[in-house]
């Protein structure tokens, strides 16, 4: 684009002959192709997940984009940005910008979803948020509700109790676990699909889990540690799903969630004589690091922290 640029310098001389006159209606027609394409390039990264209904802010929809490259990559960054700031607002700690207020998430019911929409804005599956540790506790597939085994989720009917928890324990399974993922938005697409086409998953809950095994990670952990999940996935979409970017270090930090969570809470405003333990990730391994207080969570990792308790 910078050399069309570039030619469409303003020539010299009486007037231009027909066959220049040509030449610079094509060029100008391709420049403005281009700024064209880089305009909806910009809007697509920004617009894969949205606010829909400011009333209900804590109500995220987003689309299901087909194509890993750099150009999604961009896309599922601003999708992390936007998920992250929408359930910060819910939260009760300093530092929020302009948060929800007390009656919004009580009539949220204390949850918050994340649906995907089809190409046509369809619903495709819903997801709910606990706000208060930020676990997924089921999803909606058309008017049905499914609930996870080990969770208390929002008071919808119909619902169907699933026989598996939300733990990676019980989702991962000895043919689909995290690493075998190759997180980005094909393998995301995919696997919702499968999921609207068979909300239980099938024998054993297999497609649910593997569903839940994408979406966790990839906007739930993303967002909680949107400096380290996150950006691997981000740049695994650039590399078009190339690699598995969720290796050991990554998988410690999402188990460690509640200790790291505990552990900012403790350091940040310490109370007389308690004890703040620090919390090491990834140990015995050449990645490992130790995390001793508040800053070196929130700061290192840029980790979405839960409601104090």
């Amino acid at each position: 684009m910078e050399a069309n640029m570039n030619s469409s310098e303003v020539e010299t001389g009486s007037s231009l002959s027909r066959g220049a006159a040509l030449r610079s209606r094509g060029k100008g027609t391709w420049w403005l192709a281009g700024a064209l394409m880089f305009l909806a390039q910009g809007a697509f990264a920004s617009d894969v997940c949205s606010v829909p209904d400011t009333k209900a802010p804590l109500d995220i929809a987003c689309s299901m984009p087909t194509k890993d490259n750099a150009d999604t990559a961009k896309g599922y960054e601003s999708a992390l940005t936007l998920v992250q700031k929408q359930l910060a607002k819910a939260l009760d700690w300093k530092g929020v910008l302009n948060p929800v207020t007390e009656s919004q998430v009580a009539a949220s019911g204390k949850f918050a979803s994340l649906r995907f929409l089809d190409d046509n804005q369809k619903e495709v599956v819903r997801f709910y948020i606990n706000l208060r540790d930020l676990y997924v506790v089921g999803y909606k597939v058309g008017a049905t509700y499914y609930e996870l085994k080990d969770q208390t989720g929002p008071d919808l009917k119909p619902k169907v109790k699933l026989s598996f928890g939300g733990s990676y324990q019980q989702l991962e399974t000895k043919e689909v676990d995290r690493t075998d993922i190759n997180y980005g938005w094909v393998v995301l697409t995919s696997s919702l699909n499968k999921l609207a086409l068979d909300p239980s998953g099938g024998k054993e809950g297999k497609g649910a889990k593997k569903a839940l095994l994408v979406v966790i990670p990839m906007f739930i952990e993303g967002s909680r540690f949107k400096y380290s999940i996150g950006r691997d996935i981000q740049q695994n979409i650039v590399k078009e799903a190339e690699g598995q970017p969720v290796k050991s270090y990554n998988i410690d930090l999402m188990e460690s969630w509640r200790k790291l969570s505990d552990l900012a809470f403790s350091s940040y405003a310490p109370k007389k004589g308690e004890k703040v333990t620090p919390v090491t990730i990834a140990p015995n391994t050449s990645e490992a690091k130790t995390f001793k207080d508040y800053k070196d969570v929130s700061g290192s990792l840029g980790i979405l922290l839960t409601l104090k308790k």
